[in-house]
């Protein structure tokens, strides 16, 4: 939710930027002037005839200049060189055939076994289970646990 905000407000504050331009240029006090009273409409349209393209100019760019490296390729890239790269063939070493270095691996998968459980006279001893004494009363259904209303069975 945060990022779609601040894109939200950062793409309004880019586009406020011309908004807000275009407004003082484009208003200037004569306009709003000339808004606020009201004018004979024959006198209007020959006056504002000449007033409304004076804020219209029109813009001419300079001529662009092509430099040399606009026209060197090796300047873009396009070009891929591929170059193959060679390796030596791999070479056997004494410890990759030696067994000693890789039968200790068959050591790890003994299966180990455990000894049986003993039960002790201590785990009998209903004493040191039940400290306080207290026994627990048997369950007993009440009536909203059979209600149809609560279960809508």
């Amino acid at each position: 939710m945060a990022v779609v905000f601040s894109v939200a407000l950062i793409s309004l504050t880019v586009n406020a930027q011309d908004f807000w331009q275009s407004i003082y240029e484009n208003n200037g006090f004569k306009d709003i002037a000339m808004a606020m009273v009201d004018v004979n409409t024959e006198n209007t349209v020959e006056s504002t005839n000449t007033d409304m393209f004076s804020y219209y100019t029109e813009e001419t760019e300079e001529s662009l200049e092509i430099e040399n490296w606009m026209m060197d390729e090796n300047s873009f890239g396009t070009f891929v060189t591929m170059e193959t790269e060679n390796e030596s063939p791999l070479e056997l070493e004494g410890w990759m055939t030696n067994d000693s270095y890789f039968n200790n691996a068959s050591e790890m998968f003994i299966e180990e076994t455990e000894n049986e459980l003993e039960i002790e006279d201590w785990m009998l001893n209903e004493n040191l289970f039940n400290a306080s004494g207290e026994v627990e009363s048997a369950l007993e259904l009440e009536s909203w646990m059979l209600s149809e209303k609560i279960w809508k069975v």
